[in-house]
């Protein structure tokens, strides 16, 4: 009964992780529309792709503060102040890890 449990607990755990990865990519790629639309010049490119990434990532970062880690702050000067920051950095591995040779 317990591993069944926790079988369950992971399969929930992995379709909401994708669930939110979906989110957080259509997020970007929105963003990344909307800002071709207010700027089309010189780098936009560059401009679309931070913002598109800005903004999965705040959306990616929400989500999962709230519906994975299920984060609720009681005291918030016990929160440590660079806490998003380092998400933020850690977030950003894997996507520029990848980038064109």
């Amino acid at each position: 009964m317990g591993a069944h449990l926790r079988l369950d607990t992971l399969l929930m755990l992995a379709i909401k992780y994708t669930i939110f990865a979906v989110i957080s990519t259509l997020v970007n790629l929105l963003f990344q529309y909307f800002s071709f639309g207010v700027y089309a010049g010189f780098g936009s490119l560059y401009v679309a792709m931070f913002f598109g990434t800005l903004a999965g990532l705040v959306a990616k970062y929400i989500l999962d503060k709230k519906f994975i880690f299920y984060h609720k702050v009681e005291n918030k000067k016990m929160m440590p102040k660079n806490l998003h920051s380092i998400h933020s950095w850690v977030s950003l591995l894997p996507s520029s890890s990848g980038g064109q040779r």
